[in-house]
């Protein structure tokens, strides 16, 4: 993508059959791709930083009840998800962990952010936040949704009766240091580094691209490797 002031992002793709393996892999452990590849992520975070107390965050619906879906009104709540993993510990426990911090997070999802920091750190959301690092997996096959999740410009669509196509906007926002950005396509899975220049360099996020599909692959082949070996 082309870079607004402070802020870019780089690319890559998954294939249909890789994604596959991790749907089945999400399966046979007993949670979704969204709680998979915010793991790894995860795990990508701590072999870079080796803290082990790793907070990200990431939107819900914010829509909790049946009446609420056919209300018109920006509903997005964000949830921070925290997680402590250690170097001895299998992928597959840490997963485990994960998928346990996730449920928790979706059983509250309804209580507000701004709300919760000023409860916890006693500030309000606009002057600090409690994570730094943010993911989002779009999970629609619609071409044009996952444009929108992404951030793609020039992707065509229909819109009730209406062409439309997603265009580029300028970013206002500096608030995450680096977020993973996830889409289901039919050419298989989308994946977007988007970060602050200031922090990181391109060099640098391309870099971590590769150590990601490099993690993805290794825990696709084994996934009770320790997160050390990884």
């Amino acid at each position: 993508f082309p870079s607004h002031d402070n802020r870019a992002a780089e690319t890559m793709c998954i294939s249909p059959e890789t994604l596959q393996k991790l749907k089945r892999l999400a399966s046979a452990h007993h949670t979704t791709l969204y709680t998979l590849l915010l793991s790894i992520f995860k795990t990508l975070l701590y072999r870079y930083s080796g803290q082990t107390d790793l907070i990200v965050g990431s939107p819900t619906l914010g829509r909790p009840k049946r009446e609420f879906a056919d209300l018109v009104g920006y509903f997005v709540n964000p949830v921070a998800l925290r997680s402590r993993p250690h170097g001895e510990q299998p992928f597959c426990d840490y997963l485990a962990q994960v998928n346990t911090t996730v449920l928790e997070a979706l059983d509250h999802q309804h209580y507000p952010y701004a709300l919760l920091v000023e409860k916890v750190l006693h500030r309000t959301a606009n002057d600090i936040a409690p994570f730094r690092t943010w993911f989002v997996l779009q999970s629609a096959d619609d071409p044009l949704a996952a444009a929108l999740a992404l951030g793609q410009p020039g992707i065509a669509g229909q819109w009730s009766d209406n062409a439309v196509e997603t265009v580029d906007l300028p970013e206002r926002s500096e608030e995450f240091d680096l977020a993973l950005l996830c889409a289901e396509v039919r050419q298989g899975l989308t994946v977007v580094f988007s970060y602050r220049c200031d922090v990181m360099s391109r060099l640098s996020v391309l870099r971590m691209l590769g150590h990601f599909q490099c993690l993805l692959n290794g825990i696709v082949a084994d996934p009770s490797i320790r997160l050390s070996q990884l």
